[in-house]
C-alpha cells in the first residue's frame, strides 16, 4: 500500500478541481468520450479500456465513485493484474492551504513490495507538490488577467 499525507499551498477546493479535471482529460484521452466535471460529481463515471500487456490484450475497468465536493475522491482500477483502489482525501486548513491523505492500495501484491511503496510515495509527493505548483500559478495568472 501507498500511502502519504502532505500539506499544499492550495485551497482544497483548488485541488479538489484539479483531479476531477485530470479525470476529466484522462477519460478523453483513453476513451475518446467526452465527460463533464458536473457528471461525474454528480454520478461518478465507470468506463473500461483495453490495455496491452507484452503481445496479449486484456480489459481494465476503471470506476470513478462519486466523489464529495472539496473533501474526498476515490476510484479503482481493475485488471487481471489486480485490483488498485485510491483513495484522495482532502481537508482545508486555511484559504490556501490543504492537507491531502492520499492511499493507493494495491490488492494482494502489497506484502512484497515495501521498497516499491516507499518509492512510489516519494514520487506521489512530488507529483503532488508540482501540481500545486500549477495550480498557484494559473491561479496568479487568472488574478493579473483579471
Amino acid at each position: 500500500m501507498v500511502e502519504l499525507t502532505t500539506e499544499l499551498k492550495v485551497s482544497a477546493h483548488e485541488l479538489y478541481n484539479a483531479i476531477i479535471q485530470q479525470s476529466v482529460m484522462e477519460i478523453k484521452q483513453k476513451t475518446g468520450e467526452d465527460v463533464s466535471a458536473e457528471e461525474i460529481e454528480k454520478n461518478g463515471y465507470k468506463y473500461k479500456v483495453t490495455k496491452k500487456r507484452g503481445k496479449e490484450f486484456y480489459e481494465a475497468s476503471i470506476n470513478i465513485r462519486k466523489p464529495i465536493a472539496d473533501k474526498l475522491f476515490t476510484s479503482s482500477y481493475n485488471s487481471p493484474q489486480g485490483l488498485y483502489e485510491m483513495r484522495y482525501e482532502i481537508e482545508a486548513l486555511e484559504e490556501y492551504l490543504c492537507q491531502l491523505h492520499f492511499t493507493q492500495k494495491n490488492g494482494a501484491k502489497d506484502e512484497a513490495k515495501g521498497f516499491w511503496n516507499w518509492y512510489a510515495s516519494r514520487k506521489m509527493k512530488s507529483n503532488f507538490r508540482k501540481l500545486a505548483d500549477y495550480i498557484i500559478s494559473q491561479r496568479d495568472k487568472e488574478q493579473k488577467e483579471g
